[in-house]
């Protein structure tokens, strides 16, 4: 016999997860419970598959220079908020700069530090490194942020912030509703 799957849109996916989930920012996600809400939530630039090959994920492409020092994203086109605002390079230079925000203190912080990151003239994200790293694609596996979302809330308080509980994403589902056992456990 043979079979093939398809994506239909639309549909209920239940997750269960034993452990605590004291924020749903993937930028603090720290227990097994918020990691994988954080991948269910929200893409990233680049996505490292079980084998530890990165693939593209927002990213349409990705190159880098022949020096190793400044690599180049292409974002796909036409991406989309779960809100349904457009997701767009302004949001990845937002999450950026609050990955990079000491008051912020995000898991992610040593991914891009000492990294400058800007826009070219073709819309394209730019990040450019101090020095040759050939790995960087797979330090470009950051979820991206909502900057219409979370552009008026302070740095220092993201992690209190009303998005931490109710956030909106551009990963594969969206969240309806979230139940808490007895425990505690989400």
């Amino acid at each position: 016999s043979y079979a093939s799957d398809v994506f239909v849109e639309g549909g209920t996916y239940a997750e269960a997860t034993i452990g605590q989930v004291n924020s749903m920012n993937p930028l603090f996600a720290t227990t097994s419970s918020e990691k994988v809400l954080s991948k269910l939530l929200f893409a990233s630039l680049i996505a490292v598959d079980y084998s530890g090959n990165p693939g593209l994920q927002l990213a349409e492409s990705l190159r880098a220079s022949e020096n190793g020092k400044v690599w180049t994203v292409r974002l796909r086109d036409n991406l989309k908020w779960s809100d349904n605002e457009p997701l767009t390079s302004e949001d990845v230079l937002f999450t950026v700069g609050l990955i990079q925000n000491p008051a912020v203190n995000s898991i992610y912080s040593s991914n891009l530090e000492g990294v400058k990151v800007s826009e070219n003239e073709n819309g394209e994200i730019v990040f450019t490194l101090s020095s040759a790293y050939a790995d960087f694609a797979t330090a470009l596996e950051i979820p991206i942020l909502p900057k219409h979302k979370l552009e008026n809330v302070e740095p220092k308080t993201l992690v209190e912030a009303d998005f931490s509980m109710a956030p909106v994403g551009s990963g594969a589902f969206i969240l309806n509703a979230i139940q808490t056992n007895n425990a505690g456990s989400t």
